[in-house]
């Protein structure tokens, strides 16, 4: 007697217990067929599950559910009429389509204004002592080493004048 009324519970609880389902959905762009980060919503049972890309959601109790999908930046999309059936893993594919950018009526572009300041030097030249000493033709003789520097003149060949 002892055996039947074990069996008569176990088949009781295993009915009970195998009353849900689950469920796959799959979440894209529906233009670039890239996954997103979704929402999914299910106001019967009022839960939301969220995922990225692929969203499982496991214990639902069988029976006929819309699923309202979103994700941030995109439409709203339905899945309606989906029958949960118990022990089985049921898998759906949905395509969001992106909510259009707004128009801008007006941009505004500026730039840094460069300032340059009457004293910045255009090139500047450093020249050493042994520098002079080792130009040619200048005798050790300062203005004559910097006339071999492009840009710099004199005046007349007897005197030490300078232009620039």
């Amino acid at each position: 007697m002892n055996f039947k009324f074990t069996i008569f519970f176990l088949l009781i609880f295993q009915g009970v217990f195998s009353q849900v389902g689950s469920l796959n959905i799959n979440v894209f762009d529906n233009f670039s067929k890239k996954e997103l980060n979704a929402t999914i919503k299910i106001p019967k049972i009022d839960s939301l599950f969220s995922g990225s890309g692929t969203v499982f959601i496991k214990n639902i109790p069988s029976g006929t559910y819309t699923l309202e999908i979103s994700a941030s930046g995109y439409d709203t999309g339905t899945l309606s009429e989906i029958n949960v059936v118990p022990n089985q893993n049921l898998t759906f594919s949905i395509g969001l389509n992106a909510i259009p950018a707004k128009n801008i009526d007006e941009i505004i572009i500026s730039k840094k204004v460069y300032k340059t300041t009457a004293e910045s030097p255009l090139s500047l030249r450093n020249i050493t002592s042994e520098e002079i000493q080792k130009n040619a033709g200048s005798n050790r003789d300062v203005s004559k080493a910097i006339l071999s520097f492009p840009g710099v003149g004199s005046t007349a060949t007897f005197r030490n004048d300078l232009f620039i």
